[in-house]
């Protein structure tokens, strides 16, 4: 369940863009979708990925009531399948926003 509420957190987080978009008026096409925004959607899975094994492995060797006393109290309301998907959408947003940035300030103002 971690998983899912994690990669569901990814997902809703590219639906949110692709409905932001600015060329509302073209339908979705996979194709481009990649090749716009495969630098994010990879390094988001990936480092997702790369969080929720951390999180597999405290849940397993019993680590995580520790981790649960560091988290604030909002998240702990929600325990750890709340983590997993605020991980899933958090990180997913951050990592696209590190990108636009740094896309914008490569891109020359007129």
């Amino acid at each position: 369940m971690h998983w899912l509420l994690n990669f569901l957190g990814i997902l809703i987080f590219f639906i949110n863009r692709f409905f932001d978009r600015k060329k509302q008026t073209e339908p979705f096409n996979w194709k481009f979708w990649l090749a716009d925004n495969w630098q994010e959607a990879s390094t988001s899975l990936l480092l997702n990925l790369s969080f929720m094994l951390l999180i597999t492995k405290a849940i397993n060797t019993g680590e995580i009531v520790t981790i649960l006393q560091k988290l604030p109290f909002w998240l702990t309301l929600f325990g750890i399948p709340g983590v997993c998907f605020a991980l899933g959408a958090g990180l997913s947003w951050s990592l696209y926003e590190m990108f636009k940035s740094k896309k914008d300030s490569l891109i020359p103002k007129p």
